[in-house]
């Protein structure tokens, strides 16, 4: 939308345009913005910064590795890109109490501990063709940085030694 104010309209082709626009949310101030292509990673948001070619880092045995919460293994699907149906997989697997209300509902680093332990297991028994190297500690460094981008200082669980995140943060991301 051109915010340029035209003397001869009055500032119509304006107010017309802001008519057609779109409000998604419950504030028009906060509307739904769609999100960005790009990556919600720090590090791989500066690799991009400093010229690096982002589509090489998913060459497996890189970066990329399997046993990915978010990502598909190498051979089974888009290794690069978080696909949101593994991440609804990973944060349904986790059992809580049936008194926990939804937006109360946390994810620790025990949860991911055990979702990549089950992960890590399946590549084990399944797969034993696929090496596991030291860049599968790569992916267990992932976890506990996931959980400390999404830290929720205002849960009842963050007064506990336990770091934790809302799951529903993790779901929209």
């Amino acid at each position: 939308m051109r915010d340029t104010y035209d003397e001869e309209k009055g500032g119509e082709e304006i107010e017309e345009k802001k008519k057609l626009e779109v409000q998604n949310g419950p504030d028009p101030k906060h509307p739904y913005v769609r999100r960005r292509l790009g990556c919600p990673c720090p590090a791989l948001a500066t690799m991009i910064n400093h010229s690096y070619i982002i589509d090489m880092l998913k060459t497996h045995g890189v970066l990329e590795h399997d046993a990915s919460i978010s990502r598909w293994d190498a051979g089974e699907g888009d290794a690069l890109n978080p696909d949101p149906q593994l991440v609804s997989n990973f944060l349904d697997s986790i059992d809580y109490p049936d008194h926990v209300a939804q937006q109360d509902k946390m994810i620790t680093l025990d949860d991911y501990a055990l979702r990549r332990s089950i992960l890590e297991k399946d590549i084990i028994d399944n797969r034993p063709h696929q090496s596991m190297t030291k860049l599968h500690m790569l992916g267990i460094g992932e976890a506990v940085l996931a959980v400390k981008v999404f830290e929720d200082q205002r849960s009842i669980l963050a007064a506990e030694p336990a770091i934790c995140a809302r799951s529903e943060w993790l779901r929209e991301w």
